[in-house]
């Protein structure tokens, strides 16, 4: 499944296929809808948290924005940890 989900003000659900980036709302050919449902937002707010505990290691929880561990953050040109460095400047990258 190739889906992005959304929840907005506890009642707006976002879904659809775009990657939420300025290429995914420019360039490439996607889809996505927005439903006004309190039930279906709080729905989807319980099947994310099913979801996040599945997660196996602590570390996959909370990722290093720029690091080995987010895959292309260390070469992709943008500082995703906004701290000043980037890609081989970026001490989570070198290891």
């Amino acid at each position: 499944m190739h889906l992005k989900t959304g929840i907005a003000d506890s009642w707006k659900v976002l879904m659809g296929s775009m990657n939420w980036t300025s290429a995914g709302s420019r360039q490439n050919d996607e889809n996505t809808i927005v439903v006004g449902n309190g039930l279906l937002a709080r729905e989807a707010q319980q099947y994310f948290e099913v979801l996040w505990k599945t997660l196996i290691n602590a570390e996959e929880q909370t990722p290093n924005a720029e690091s080995s561990k987010s895959k292309n953050s260390c070469f992709d040109g943008i500082d995703n940890d906004h701290d000043g460095l980037q890609d081989a400047k970026e001490l989570a990258c070198k290891k």
